[in-house]
């Protein structure tokens, strides 16, 4: 190699060793706190292991120790140095109040130490008062990524999707277009069919709130059996009642059996579904309180409408339909339709009149409910104590019947 590459390669050579020890000079400025602490440390550690030969003391080795490996983990830590300094302040004034309790208790000279120990503990504090959050910085900045990263993503999958939806409308309006039959002829009956679509996405907007069930039994005009999540539940139409038919002791009412075929009809027609107006709200005797629906359509309405139920047992308004129930009430009203044809019949309280005075759901001469002796009143303390007698309460005709005991005011107290 000749003498001009020879002093190419001493320049390249010695630009490099100048910026590495640029780079090493700046960085132990920058570090002076941490290398400060090694140097420390490492004199602690000399003077200890020195400290047979010289009978120094082994207190100020290991204090020095202590203080340099703190001070270089602090700086390290934090790269800040008010930081630092509290910590280590922290820390070397738990060491000298643990020396201050010692020299205490043996009686040395622990008053010097308890002042240096109450000067490093409040000189921390006012590092640390004073100190920067550098950790909460980059947190926040970390938080900041984070959350302008899950925002990217979620753009990026809402995009997607909706790219998904048009290619699907796409395709859906070509097959459209593709079938052979022939466009509808302009006909007085069009407007009914926009009225008709406009209803359909009214009705698919409030089936958001419905849930789908499975009828399993009609009980009577205002209570069905559904399969409701895995199991057979009893659900009581919210705001209607019907004439009773079923009851234990008591007559077969006017418009029951009505009530009842047209309710079994109506469920039976179509897709079940329920909406609450409170989810799972029971009654007393734990019965789903619900809106039924049959195909998107009220099965109360229809009830009310055709007059086979009235409007009842407000309890706890404002209710979603209860003002368009006391319409439907209304109408079938001034029809005098069903039990709002035979005057008195339908009372505030429920439903006056049978179908045959002599008939009853259950036979007389084996009925439970049916009062022996005389026909004397029979007084009870309560239901408890009445079900004891007759288990499945009794109607307002039977001698133990007590107007406290018949909580829903239906004629009939301390049903099950």
């Amino acid at each position: 190699m000749g003498k001009g590459g020879a002093g190419c390669l001493t320049v390249i050579v010695g630009i490099i060793a100048i910026a590495i020890l640029y780079l090493i000079i700046k960085w132990s400025i920058v570090n002076s706190l941490g290398i400060l602490g090694l140097i420390i440390a490492i004199i602690g550690i000399v003077f200890f292991v020195k400290r047979k030969k010289t009978g120094a003391p082994l207190y100020w080795p290991i204090t020095g120790i202590i203080i340099g490996f703190v001070l270089t983990f602090s700086w390290f830590l934090f790269k800040e140095w008010m930081n630092t300094l509290s910590l280590v302040g922290i820390i070397l004034g738990l060491y000298f109040l643990m020396t201050t309790i010692l020299l205490f208790f043996r009686r040395g000279n622990w008053k010097r130490f308890l002042s240096l120990t109450v000067s490093l503990f409040v000189l921390s504090m006012v590092l640390m008062i004073n100190a920067p959050k550098i950790e909460m910085k980059e947190a926040a900045e970390i938080h900041k990524v984070e959350n302008s990263y899950t925002e990217n993503k979620k753009t990026v999958h809402d995009s997607s999707e909706k790219k998904e939806t048009a290619v699907k409308k796409e395709n859906k309006t070509s097959e459209e277009n593709k079938q052979p039959d022939k466009p509808p002829a302009v006909v007085p009956g069009a407007p009914k069919i926009i009225e008709k679509n406009s209803e359909e996405t009214t009705k698919s907007a409030k089936n958001k709130n419905k849930v789908p069930v499975k009828i399993a039994d009609t009980v009577d005009g205002d209570t069905i059996k559904v399969n409701y999540h895995g199991k057979v539940e009893t659900v009581r139409y919210l705001l209607v009642d019907t004439p009773e038919e079923k009851k234990p002791g008591t007559c077969v009412q006017l418009y029951s059996v009505e009530a009842y075929n047209r309710n079994k009809q109506l469920v039976n027609s179509g897709e079940l579904s329920l909406e609450f107006e409170k989810s799972g709200d029971r009654d007393k005797y734990g019965r789903l309180l619900a809106y039924v629906f049959v195909d998107g359509k009220s099965v109360q309405e229809v009830l009310l409408k055709e007059g086979y139920a009235r409007v009842a047992y407000i309890y706890d308004p404002p209710y979603k339909y209860l003002s368009q129930y006391q319409k439907d009430e209304r109408s079938a009203k001034q029809q005098k339709l069903k039990i709002w044809s035979k005057p008195g019949f339908t009372t505030d309280s429920g439903f006056s009149g049978c179908t045959d005075s002599s008939k009853t759901t259950t036979n007389k001469s084996t009925d439970s409910n049916t009062p022996s002796g005389s026909g004397k009143a029979e007084i009870f303390a309560n239901c408890t104590e009445l079900r004891k007698k007759y288990p499945s309460g009794v109607p307002s005709t039977h001698p133990a019947y007590q107007n406290k005991m018949d909580r829903d005011q239906d004629h009939y107290a301390c049903e099950p």
